[in-house]
């Protein structure tokens, strides 16, 4: 089986629906026999834009798409949440957001 898993790091929590600055993501995927490492950041800034952001569900769509297992850990609740939060103003981002929530693995 293959599989991504995938965290962010942000600088607190929801906190009166304003989500928190994401400071980095990382993912590791286990694809075959082959491990493959990528860490999502905005240059080392306080924060990640939005379009960095956008880069990350673009990232993990592709693999998804590709039939590579998306897991996290409390994902559902935070992580892609906090994504979506962030991504609210781009409908193509978000639409490819709605689609891996259901299907990954939590």
């Amino acid at each position: 089986m293959s599989f991504v898993a995938f965290d962010i790091e942000t600088d607190g929590l929801i906190e009166d629906g304003v989500p928190p600055a994401v400071t980095c993501c990382a993912t590791r995927a286990h694809i075959g026999d082959k491990i493959h490492t990528r860490t999502f950041h905005s240059n080392y800034a306080t924060a990640m834009t939005t379009r960095d952001l956008g880069d990350v569900v673009e990232y993990l769509y592709g693999l998804y798409m590709a039939g590579v297992t998306v897991v996290t850990f409390n994902g559902a609740g935070f992580d892609f949440r906090v994504l979506a939060m962030h991504l609210e103003h781009n409908p193509q981002k978000s639409a490819l957001l709605a689609e891996m929530v259901p299907v990954h693995v939590d």
